[in-house]
């Protein structure tokens, strides 16, 4: 067996990976202690394998489509946790992963002249199809690279090495009503990355992107919130039924295809009282009921109130010196609330007051007796945490089509 026989590639689209939910989900489908504690999709390769000659390779990529760039400039990589692991096994061996020396479990290292320690590159998708200019398009992009080997070891039995290789490339489409219509063009199989050299000072062609048809999963946690309805003047039945519906819709024409979208907690009472539970029951229903193409694994979580803060962390900084006296930290404290309500404002008027207040319901709430009457509410880093999993799971081995509603208890108890 050669090398590239132990190689495995899984292609995932992620929309709404700038908010809340979809950050958390983004940051655990690149965190490679999420793969060692989750340990499925791996013990399916393996058992996949009839023997193990070399290392065993598991590339994953993952899409990201945002109307702007969000740029992270930490890095993605994390020190391995050793304590949370779990075993695979091989022909009646139990593997554990080992780190007897600095050789066997490493950060494989990437390219030291970029602002993290992640490899990064970025450049445009480029498509022109006729003389009239008709479905031209130019998108910008960035992508992120880095890798992990991973030495797995029974006892005296030899050992053998995982390497995980991560790709997670963000495409900017500010407009995203073009979002479905352009999957197919982008996702098409011969549209190349031309990315920007830096010592030439040019774009030179890259890589393929993968055919639509060759990426299993696509997540979706898109949402609106009351802010962005005000100013945009988007209707949010656009982002909370209208987007994700098209999308799914693209995204499915082929077989095989596993689809993990967060709705919201719901009965008949808010969906007949709400306009916002109403959308979203229309939506789960169409997704099952109405798509054309019916995908093989349709995945719904349904949190209620979410435990976590939209918009960014309030930060005050006072212009004062280090070692303050007890009597001077009085006086600047009337300063530090002023400052901290102009701060705490501002981001209210950012997110919505609407959402803002069912942050603060949701925190105040949570598993607390009679809770479950306002919904049951739910850190958001448990929502993002089970639909990573539901991602990468190993995939159903039923014919399908097959549909399965998470709860927010049961997202609270699997987190």
């Amino acid at each position: 067996m050669n090398y590239r026989i132990n190689a495995f590639t899984d292609y995932i689209l992620l929309f709404g990976s700038s908010g809340l939910a979809g950050k958390g989900t983004l940051e655990n489908m690149l965190d490679i202690n999420f793969y060692i504690k989750n340990v499925s999709d791996l013990q399916d390769k393996l058992n996949s394998l009839t023997e193990i000659k070399g290392d065993v390779v598991l590339n994953k990529h993952v899409f990201c489509i945002n109307r702007r760039s969000i740029t992270e400039e930490k890095s993605f990589m994390k020190s391995i946790d050793y304590i949370n692991m779990k075993s695979i096994t091989w022909k009646r061996g139990r593997y554990y992963l080992r780190s007897r020396n600095e050789n066997e479990t490493k950060k494989i290292p990437s390219n030291p002249d970029t602002f993290c320690y992640d490899a990064f590159e970025e450049g445009f998708i480029k498509k022109t199809t006729d003389e009239n200019g008709k479905d031209n398009f130019c998108i910008p992009y960035n992508q992120k690279r880095f890798s992990y080997a991973l030495y797995y070891a029974s006892g005296k039995k030899e050992g053998f090495e995982i390497i995980y290789k991560f790709t997670v490339t963000q495409l900017i489409i500010p407009r995203s009503e073009n979002w479905s219509r352009l999957l197919s063009y982008i996702f098409s199989g011969t549209q190349k990355l031309e990315k920007f050299d830096a010592n030439n000072k040019t774009y030179v062609a890259g890589k393929s992107l993968p055919n639509l048809r060759d990426i299993s999963t696509m997540v979706c946690t898109l949402g609106s919130t009351s802010a962005r309805v005000r100013r945009t003047q988007v209707p949010n039945s656009f982002v909370d039924y209208s987007l994700p519906f098209s999308l799914a819709q693209e995204f499915t024409n082929t077989t095989d295809k596993r689809l993990v979208i967060i709705t919201s907690f719901n009965n008949k009472f808010l969906s007949t009282t709400f306009e916002y539970f109403r959308i979203k029951a229309k939506l789960e229903n169409d997704l099952e009921e109405v798509l054309p193409n019916k995908p093989k694994e349709l995945i719904i979580l349904r949190p209620g109130p979410m435990c976590g803060q939209h918009g960014n962390s309030i930060k005050v900084e006072l212009d004062v010196q280090e070692n303050l006296t007890f009597s001077d930290k009085i006086l600047y404290y009337p300063r530090y609330l002023l400052m901290y309500k102009k701060q705490y404002i501002s981001e209210v008027r950012k997110i919505g007051l609407r959402t803002k207040l069912s942050e603060l319901i949701a925190s105040s709430t949570y598993r607390m007796p009679g809770s479950a009457l306002l919904g049951y509410s739910v850190p958001v880093s448990k929502v993002s945490y089970v639909a990573s999993l539901m991602a990468i799971e190993r995939k159903s081995k039923e014919a399908g089509p097959k549909m399965e509603v998470i709860n927010s208890y049961q997202i609270d108890m699997i987190a």
